[in-house]
């Protein structure tokens, strides 16, 4: 199956009446696997007053000459169209290449029915002459062919176009047109003449980058949004400092007003541990270490110990002490915070607390736990230690 797509337009042969005229069609043709046709072939045109079947009203054939499918004809020249054949309502147009007849029929429309206005001899409220146009005795064009009478009015503030349409004036005033009727054509930079001095690269040299920007804001003793960020909290905001926003050494105690830091203004470190020993009898003395930390800060801890004793067969009296170790250094005992406790029978148990602060250093190991010493025939020695450092 071939497929057609053409253009028809009408030309008189001469302004006689019931003369012969003229159709002038264009168009494209496609096989029937879309190749465009070409070289030269015959091709029959005939007029039917039916879309698909009715009478045949005329038939002329004429050699067409294909090139990439299209093609351009004059029909009537070999067989006349008279105006005796068009009078039918609808008139419809078919093409034959060999013996195929392309479908659907083009139906003729009111361009080729104008040639009968040619046996009109006047207008009602008018005339047309020859060499010039008049209405109501005052000429509107010339015989030039020129429009001399009132202007126009403008009808654009009035006028409602459909997508794809764009305004054009016209002798009449304003109508739409389809957007295609506009060609539309693509200038480049380089098509510009006098063009500025450096701007060729698209204008990339007179644009400033961010840390640019920034350089020049400083220059002038202005604060960007980002020294503004280094150097002001925002009222509330959470988090908002920490320590590594800080050099080392910048804040000191002068720094601060007499009781502007306290406790709670410090986020403290913190943690525990417990470790026990139920293998006994126990070494004397008996050291069981906790827990192990290493402050981030130079500072001070709030450590606890709670030693837990049970006996054996009866131990005598013994003391108990927290104990600490720096690092790989020796154990350290608090001897002013020793606790005394009485004699203990068999299977009796005691439990015994001591609280201190201690200061430390940043990056130090601490190590925490319980010490007792005369508790030889324990059986059960448990510790558990806490530490608060700020």
């Amino acid at each position: 199956m071939r497929t057609m797509s053409f253009l028809l337009a009408l030309a008189f042969a001469s302004p006689a009446h019931a003369v012969p005229f003229l159709l002038q069609q264009q168009g494209r043709l496609l096989d029937a696997v879309d190749q465009p046709l070409t070289g030269s072939r015959p091709v029959t045109f005939a007029l039917y007053d039916d879309d698909t079947a009715g009478n045949l009203l005329w038939t002329e054939t004429v050699d067409v000459t294909f090139a990439d499918g299209y093609f351009s004809v004059t029909l009537g020249q070999t067989n006349a169209i008279t105006e005796a054949e068009i009078e039918e309502p609808e008139i419809w147009l078919g093409l034959t290449i060999a013996t195929e007849e392309l479908l659907p029929r083009q139906r003729l429309v009111s361009v080729p029915y104008a040639v009968r206005s040619g046996t009109a001899e006047s207008l009602v409220g008018g005339h047309v002459d020859a060499t010039s146009i008049a209405v109501g005795g005052v000429p509107v064009v010339d015989a030039g062919g020129a429009w001399v009478g009132a202007p126009p009015p403008d009808t654009l503030s009035g006028l409602t176009c459909n997508t794809g349409d764009l305004p054009q004036k016209s002798a009449g005033g304003w109508v739409c047109v389809p957007g295609s009727t506009f060609a539309t054509t693509r200038l480049d930079w380089t098509d510009i003449d006098n063009r500025p001095a450096g701007l060729d690269d698209g204008d990339d040299d007179t644009r400033l980058t961010e840390a640019e920007v920034d350089a020049y804001v400083a220059n002038d003793d202005y604060l960007t949004a980002a020294a503004a960020d280094a150097l002001y909290v925002e009222e509330g905001q959470p988090d908002s400092v920490d320590s590594s926003m800080i050099a080392s050494g910048a804040v000191t105690s002068a720094d601060l007003a007499a009781g502007a830091v306290g406790m709670r203004e410090l986020a403290p470190t913190t943690g525990f541990g417990m470790l026990y020993d139920n293998t006994g009898p126990m070494a004397n003395p008996a050291i069981l270490y906790a827990v192990s930390f290493t402050p981030a800060v130079s500072g001070a801890c709030l450590v606890t110990s709670e030693t837990e004793i049970n006996a054996a067969s009866g131990i005598g009296g013994a003391v108990s002490s927290i104990a600490i170790k720096r690092g790989a250094g020796t154990d350290g005992f608090d001897m002013t915070l020793y606790t005394y406790f009485p004699p203990l029978a068999a299977s009796e148990k005691i439990t015994l607390a001591k609280t201190r602060i201690i200061p430390v250093t940043a990056g130090e190991q601490i190590q925490l736990g319980c010490y007792v010493q005369g508790a030889a025939n324990a059986s059960y020695l448990g510790c558990y230690t806490t530490y608060v450092c700020w």
